[in-house]
């Protein structure tokens, strides 16, 4: 069981469906662009944090360097 009604609306959510990671629905590897997405915005909210870090430089050496991570 498939979980939809017919074969129609399963070929018609086939259709609508777009990667969520590079936005395009012809993508061969959703579930890659999806965990690179995913991966980068947490990677980002890692580096917001060194930057409200009070360490100066340091953290601000930190929060590039966690940036520089992203793909």
């Amino acid at each position: 069981m498939t979980g939809f009604k017919s074969k129609k609306d399963a070929a018609q959510m086939k259709l609508d469906f777009v990667c969520p990671g590079c936005y395009t629905s012809a993508c061969p590897t959703p579930a890659k662009c999806y965990n690179s997405a995913h991966r980068n915005q947490v990677l980002e909210e890692v580096a917001v944090m060194f930057d409200r870090m009070p360490f100066g430089d340091t953290a601000a050496s930190f929060a590039c360097f966690v940036r520089d991570m992203k793909s």
